[in-house]
C-alpha cells in the first residue's frame, strides 16, 4: 500500500540494517538476506552462540527509526537481559512495537522424548532426558526464561505473540491475531 518497510536481520555473528524503503525488490533482496543468515545458523559453520546478539539488533533499530513507526521484532529473545528490555521500551516510546517469540514445542517437553542427540556444532552427545531429570530441568529452564521475556513485556504492555515450530506461522498468527482464513 506505499508504506516504506525497512528491517534489522541478525544472528549470532552480524546484524544487517536495511534502511526503509518503498521496494518490493529490495524487500525481496532483505528475505534472501535472511535465508542467507538463517542457513549460516547451522551446527555445522562452526559459529558460537552469541547472547548479546539480540541487544546489538535492538540498539540497530534504535538508531535506524524514529517516531510512529511500526516495529515487529521476531525472536527466540535468546540472550534476553535488562538493556534489552531497556532497548524494546525505548523504542516503543514513540513506536508502536509487537515481539513474536518463536520457540520449539520439543523445548517445553523434552523429557517425553527417549533418546537425543545434541551438539555443540563441534561435538554431539547422546543424551536420555529421563537420566537424573535431565529433562525436567532442562524444561524448568526453558519455561522459567520464557516466562521472564514473556512477563518482563507484558508488564510493561507490550504485545505477546507466541508462534512455534511444529505448524506453519500463519495459521498460528491468524489464530492469535483474531483473523478469519480466507476461503478460495
Amino acid at each position: 500500500v506505499g508504506d516504506r518497510i525497512g528491517a534489522v536481520l541478525f544472528n549470532d555473528q552480524q546484524v544487517k540494517e536495511f534502511r526503509p524503503a518503498r521496494s518490493d525488490k529490495k524487500v525481496m533482496g532483505w528475505l534472501g538476506d535472511l535465508v542467507d543468515l538463517n542457513t549460516h545458523l547451522s551446527v555445522n559453520t562452526g559459529i558460537e552462540s552469541n547472547p548479546a546478539a539480540l541487544e546489538a539488533a535492538l540498539k540497530a533499530c534504535q538508531r535506524m527509526i524514529s517516531h510512529d513507526y511500526l516495529v515487529i521484532l521476531v525472536s527466540d529473545f535468546y540472550g534476553w537481559n535488562d538493556a534489552c528490555l531497556q532497548g524494546i521500551r525505548s523504542i516503543g516510546q514513540h513506536n508502536d512495537i509487537i515481539c513474536t517469540m518463536i520457540f520449539d514445542p520439543l523445548e517445553r517437553d523434552i523429557s517425553r522424548a527417549d533418546k537425543l542427540v545434541v551438539s555443540d556444532g563441534r561435538y554431539q552427545l547422546e543424551i536420555d532426558p529421563a537420566h537424573q531429570g535431565l529433562g525436567e530441568r532442562f524444561e524448568a529452564s526453558f519455561q522459567s526464561s520464557f516466562n521472564k521475556v514473556q512477563s518482563d513485556l507484558m508488564r510493561h504492555q507490550i504485545p505477546v505473540i507466541q508462534v512455534h515450530t511444529a505448524t506453519e506461522a500463519i495459521n498460528q498468527l491468524r489464530q492469535q491475531l483474531g483473523g478469519q482464513r480466507v476461503l478460495r
